[in-house]
């Protein structure tokens, strides 16, 4: 009977190196790709929703309140919540994240009121009413990401969040009636913020 050939332990042990060695290498760069993606896929969400912001206080000449559940339609009073597409006339799939969790909207609770125009000023009231700072975002440091400019007027008028599944909503904005802070938490976690002037909303469609 002729002598079957098969692999000796020490090739065997090699090759169970080499794959570990190689595992090693490509599994972290694999989920570097897929954190990349989403957070790409993140920025273009929050992008599109700011933009449909942008137009809908061209059109109202105010913010909407966000939403209270899954039918995108603004609430009244409901200052931290969903995106609400159907007011703003955009996708729902616009509103979610890279990782498909539905984005937390923000926004400063007295931008959401319209305010006549005053008869010296036929400009924009959105510009012109200048509320206190009603919306606040903290960076790491607890520096203000918007402090509010006497000079110019302007202030924190919307703030956008990709919150993963593992944390709370808690654990970034605290919120005490009218007045909300968002604390921007270590890039460790996870967790995306984009905020925006009023200001820099008004002029963003121009």
């Amino acid at each position: 009977m002729r002598k079957l050939s098969g692999f000796a332990l020490m090739e065997v042990a090699i090759a169970v190196c080499v794959m570990g060695v190689v595992t090693s290498v490509v599994v972290p760069m694999v989920r570097s790709m897929f954190a990349y993606a989403r957070a790409v896929q993140s920025r273009h969400s929050m992008e599109h929703v700011m933009r449909a912001l942008a137009v809908y206080v061209k059109l109202y000449d105010r913010l909407p309140w966000a939403a209270n559940d899954s039918n995108g339609v603004e609430e009244e009073s409901i200052a931290v919540g969903r995106v609400p597409f159907k007011t703003l006339s955009i996708e729902q799939e616009c509103t979610k994240d890279g990782s498909k969790n539905d984005l937390v909207y923000i926004v400063n609770p007295k931008l959401t009121y319209w305010v006549p125009s005053s008869p010296l000023n036929k400009g924009s009231a959105f510009l012109q009413f200048a509320p206190n700072d009603n919306l606040r975002v903290l960076l790491e440091d607890e520096s203000e990401a918007i402090a509010f400019d006497q000079e110019s007027m302007d202030f924190c008028a919307v703030v956008l969040v990709s919150l993963p599944s593992k944390l709370s909503l808690g654990n970034v904005v605290q919120a005490d009636g009218d007045h909300i802070v968002v604390k921007i938490p270590y890039k460790s976690s996870g967790v995306s913020v984009r905020w925006i002037s009023r200001g820099n909303l008004s002029v963003l469609c121009n």
